[in-house]
């Protein structure tokens, strides 16, 4: 293995990183007092956190034994990765599940963040 070039990939990494943490930061915060603009940015961190996050650490953590699972199986990696997928859209799916629970969504009125559903 070449490990300069470990290294040099590894550094791009942790730039891009940082630099993705610094723009949301930047978005988030000016749109702190709108409450649907609140919402969106509310969804937009949990993706961040679950798949950037937790998903890399268990990418890494797993790695091996999710390939030494999937390889064996006849149907290949193509089933997997079409799990995978079925996993992060059942994810996107139900983040709007979740926005009376995170005050983007008001009971009393029986308007969503739109200001019309009812």
């Amino acid at each position: 293995m070449n490990w300069r070039r470990y290294a040099n990939s590894v550094f791009v990494l942790k730039v891009l990183g940082v630099y993705g943490a610094l723009v949301t930061c930047a978005v988030t915060l000016p749109a702190s007092g709108n409450r649907r603009q609140r919402a969106v940015l509310g969804m937009a961190w949990g993706l961040i956190l679950l798949w950037i996050v937790v998903g890399g650490i268990l990418t890494r953590v797993y790695r091996r034994r999710t390939r030494d699972l999937v390889l064996p199986v006849r149907l290949g990696w193509r089933v997997f990765c079409a799990g995978v997928k079925n996993l992060l859209r059942l994810t996107v799916d139900n983040f709007p599940s979740i926005a009376p629970r995170t005050g983007s969504f008001d009971r009393t009125q029986g308007r969503g963040i739109r200001g019309n559903d009812r």
